[in-house]
């Protein structure tokens, strides 16, 4: 299926995760997760430094060069590294070489944009390159997967002087700088909390604060421009996912358990309302479509068209439950409807959204799981 023109690729650590509008952690690169922002492609390249980039011959600069390959001539791709520097090395690397904490970051922000911008001009297109700020320090983070070195005021020093060094980096190159510190900080310059469901990343919630930044810079195609931002809105009332390698089924119990349930199923009507599908078919026409029903696909206006399954019978509100074969025209979105079988089925509806699958009704079609987003395949059929 074709994409969007122009792109906005987004290639970074964790933080990239913001840009796929889903409110989870995509894989690491070279598995691709799923974007419901239009006309975003969000890379997350592994938990790799603004200064791994600098290191020639380092795996993050081949992973750079290898993802550059998706993108087109004219196209953004707007680098989103930084954070993991000012939360665990700066600090350290200024108490080692008696630096102070501001020249350490300020250095590390030149290196980080002359190496980028090298790696861009090495792809040999017309590429345009921008930066993402890094988000502002967190007073205190209890996840020992993201650990801190240093005191508040240490990291946010480290955050603040990298981000004017990286303005002031880029901007001497032709770049642009995002930073939208200000927007989810309060007067004292401390975190918002419901900005930040972590403490580390921002979450959903910013999905306007950012499409809003990104706009205003130039980055977003002015033609696709207003549905990225209905996009943003519509997404920025998703719950934030903890995704892991679990199975769909315990995944689907975890939430049950939680009475959580409803809200996963209004998170899948969302992603189809920003995907542009306001007709949609579900697959899966056993017990669990039967138990959940189709209201919470209604509330967010859309139209239930069919409900597909092999072995069909009879309906469920009052919608028929069919042969995929004899799926009606129109349907821009399949959601996969079954807590124990996720899976299985996800491949399935992947075959027919697939460019030459013999159902012509759904080729091209959104895939839009329930319990496992993260385990999904792309929301664009053949990207």
């Amino acid at each position: 299926m074709t994409r969007a023109t122009p792109t906005l690729h987004v290639i970074g650590d964790s933080h990239a995760g913001l840009f796929t509008g889903l409110g989870q952690m995509p894989p690491v690169w070279p598995a691709m997760g799923r974007c419901a922002l239009p006309g975003v492609h969000a890379v997350r390249l592994g938990p790799f430094l603004a200064y791994s980039l600098t290191r020639k011959g380092h795996p993050a600069q081949a992973a750079m060069h290898a993802a550059l390959r998706a993108t087109r001539p004219g196209e953004v791709v707007m680098m989103c590294f930084g954070e993991i520097d000012c939360r665990c090395h700066v600090v350290a690397q200024a108490a080692r070489s008696g630096r102070t904490i501001a020249r350490v970051a300020q250095e590390l922000a030149q290196s980080y944009v002359r190496a980028c911008a090298a790696i861009v001009r090495a792809r040999g297109q017309s590429l345009r390159l921008a930066f993402w700020g890094a988000v502002p320090a967190a007073e205190v983070v209890e996840n020992p997967e993201t650990p801190t070195v240093g005191t508040y005021r240490q990291r946010a020093s480290a955050t603040r002087a990298f981000n004017a060094s990286l303005r002031r980096a880029a901007t001497s190159i032709g770049a642009t700088m995002v930073d939208i510190g200000p927007d989810v900080t309060d007067d004292a310059g401390a975190q918002r909390r419901e900005f930040f469901p972590d403490r580390v990343h921002l979450g959903p919630t910013a999905l306007p604060v950012a499409v809003a930044a990104l706009r205003h810079a130039g980055l977003v195609d002015a033609s696709a421009g207003a549905r990225l931002e209905a996009a943003a809105a519509a997404l920025s009332m998703v719950p934030m996912q903890q995704t892991g390698a679990g199975s769909a089924a315990t995944s689907a119990n975890a939430a049950a358990g939680a009475g959580r349930v409803d809200l996963l199923i209004d998170r899948a009507a969302i992603e189809c309302v920003a995907r542009g599908a306001r007709t949609i078919a579900i697959l899966g026409g056993g017990m669990h479509t039967a138990r959940v029903g189709l209201d919470g696909y209604r509330r967010r206006g859309l139209r239930v068209a069919a409900i597909l399954d092999d072995r069909p019978s009879g309906e469920i509100d009052g919608v028929p439950v069919v042969l995929p074969a004899k799926c009606p025209r129109g349907v821009r979105a399949v959601v996969v409807s079954s807590d124990a079988h996720e899976t299985t089925l996800a491949r399935r509806a992947a075959e027919l959204v697939a460019k030459r699958s013999p159902v012509a009704a759904l080729r091209g079609a959104a895939v839009v799981r329930i319990y496992e987003p993260a385990l999904g395949e792309s929301l664009v059929a053949g990207a």
